[in-house]
């Protein structure tokens, strides 16, 4: 099995967050391109260190992340538009999740 790269650690670490945050029960698809899309606010070097990422991983990383909003931008996409927008669409799940019950991605995310 291939590891996760730490980018995309941190663009499902997003995603569960922006789940929690919108009282759903589980990570949909649109809560991992939320994820994705929070990641132009994650490249800076202290930013990234301060999350654990080790020096030398940094580059990669940014690399990673500078990919996608390239490939956003030469679509006119604005990554904070798209998720604001997506968040709008989501709307709240009105689930309330028990203290310490972990998030999971829903079947149609893990395709």
């Amino acid at each position: 099995m291939s590891q996760t790269s730490f980018g995309i650690a941190l663009a499902l670490m997003a995603a569960t967050v922006e789940a929690a945050q919108a009282r759903h029960e589980f990570i949909l698809p649109d809560h991992l391109v939320c994820g994705l899309t929070k990641l132009e606010d994650l490249l800076d070097a202290r930013t990234l260190q301060m999350l654990g990422l080790p020096a030398v991983q940094t580059p990669v990383v940014q690399a990673e992340a500078t990919q996608l909003l390239e490939l956003l931008q030469a679509s006119q996409i604005k990554p904070r538009d798209l998720r604001h927008a997506l968040r709008a669409a989501l709307g709240d799940g009105g689930y309330d999740r028990p203290e310490g019950e972990s998030i999971h991605r829903s079947p149609e995310s893990r395709q």
